[in-house]
């Protein structure tokens, strides 16, 4: 299958040497096959960082109820994920 399309979202986030961050993104979409990556730009400083997809929602059968799909807490956050029909990522 040829790629249709390609959306790159970015979700910057800063912290304080003793505050640190936290933070998400949820990218809601029409259902659709995809492939979703989380990754760093950027990293400065020291310590434990944490990144991956949480999170995701998707259709079992085209006219189906959603279901979730979630990977609990980090570190079991997947790195990348394929799946068909989803309608929902959160990183």
């Amino acid at each position: 299958m040829p790629i249709v399309g390609h959306q790159a979202y970015t979700f910057w986030g800063r912290g304080g040497d003793d505050i640190g961050f936290t933070g998400s993104i949820t990218v809601n979409i029409a259902p659709a096959s995809i492939s979703a990556q989380a990754g760093y730009y950027d990293i400065d400083g020291e310590g434990l960082h944490h990144i991956g997809i949480k999170h995701y929602r998707y259709r079992p059968t085209p006219d189906g109820v959603e279901k979730d799909k979630d990977y609990g807490e980090w570190p079991t956050w997947a790195h990348t994920i394929g799946a068909d029909r989803v309608t929902s990522v959160t990183s």
